[in-house]
């Protein structure tokens, strides 16, 4: 990150530790409109922190977008796609969270976590032996919830 942008992220993450979620976010922004670095070209951690501080004051819209915002800047991992389907979840959108889980359990098989929560999901809409099955293939992989 550029100087600028170095010192705008640090004061985000001052903030958010801080609790104070509103700062952070603005923080946050600064630092996605200060200039790139030579060879600097996403702003997916950015807009990951900015998804976690807006969930933090449960505005679930804004942390959805910003958090497909961090994937669409390629910023693919476990944490990420599990926070998204948990925003997704939150939010009653049952059926993307589960789209979600499914990709996550697809590059991540291992994910107790991510069977876990998919379980939950489809109890919630009324898909209990998919629930039921998820749940237990969680607990094989020693997640407990």
């Amino acid at each position: 990150m550029s100087n600028q942008r170095d010192i705008a992220f640090h004061n985000g993450i001052v903030m958010y530790n801080q609790k104070n979620y509103d700062a952070a976010i603005d923080w946050f922004k600064k630092a996605v409109n200060a200039p790139y670095a030579d060879g600097e070209n996403s702003d997916g951690l950015i807009f990951n922190n900015i998804a976690t501080a807006y969930t933090k004051i449960n505005r679930l819209d804004l942390a959805t977008a910003f958090y497909e915002g961090a994937i669409s800047e390629g910023l693919v991992n476990e944490n990420i796609l599990l926070s998204l389907a948990s925003t997704y979840l939150k939010d009653e959108v049952y059926y993307k969270a589960i789209a979600t889980y499914e990709k996550i359990i697809k590059l991540y098989p291992s994910s107790g976590k991510a069977y876990f929560l998919r379980g939950k999901c489809y109890k919630l809409i009324g898909r209990f032996f998919e629930g039921d099955s998820d749940l237990q293939k969680a607990i094989s992989l020693n997640y407990y919830g």
